[in-house]
């Protein structure tokens, strides 16, 4: 009951629960612990079929807590060569932490390639793997949307940054589709699990 009190309603069917305001709750306060975050993910299994978790880019232990739960962990990147060696980084701790390939993949963030200079094909080769989906380059309505606290669908619902994060949920939900329930207990109880 007290963590549904905290989980901000966000329509059509979407629940939020937001970061603590004090920074000293996350950078080694005691209240968030890997045990606080395993079992805030647990409780919110119970009520929500999907679970989408933005975890920071350190692997500090709370946030390897979710990562280790995770179906699916998306590594996102951006075209830029210290964006892409992050990635690669990312993903080498990620596979050093055990976490099998098949449940990383990796997001290119504002892909519209207008710099010419680093295409998806560069990404593949600098990472040594495929490029799971894209997201194209839509500073404005992004740029609304998180200073007004809105859904981007609420601003532009023609957004090509909305279609494409519709498109890769799609298709995070039609591969999870395909797997077995006993597989998908044994890997952890989150049904979906992002990471930017």
């Amino acid at each position: 009951a007290i963590l549904t009190s905290t989980l901000t309603k966000v329509p059509p069917n979407v629940a939020l629960l937001a970061r603590p305001k004090q920074i000293e709750s996350v950078t080694g306060g005691p209240t968030i612990t890997p045990d606080t975050v395993h079992r805030v993910l647990e409780l919110l299994m119970a009520g929500f079929e999907n679970i989408v978790v933005d975890v920071p880019r350190d692997l500090n232990p709370s946030s390897a807590t979710a990562l280790e739960l995770a179906d699916k962990i998306l590594v996102v990147c951006q075209l830029l060569v210290p964006s892409i060696r992050n990635a690669r980084r990312y993903l080498d701790v990620l596979a050093a932490r055990g976490i099998p390939p098949e449940r990383i993949e990796v997001l290119v963030n504002r892909s519209d390639g207008r710099s010419g200079r680093i295409t998806v094909k560069d990404i593949e080769e600098m990472i040594g793997r495929p490029v799971y989906a894209c997201v194209p380059n839509d500073y404005q309505y992004v740029a609304r949307s998180i200073d007004f606290g809105r859904p981007i669908a609420t601003l532009d619902r023609n957004s090509p940054v909305r279609a494409a994060i519709r498109a890769v949920a799609r298709k995070i939900l039609s591969s999870s589709d395909g797997e077995g329930a006993q597989q998908r207990h044994r890997r952890g109880f989150l049904s979906r699990l992002l990471t930017k």
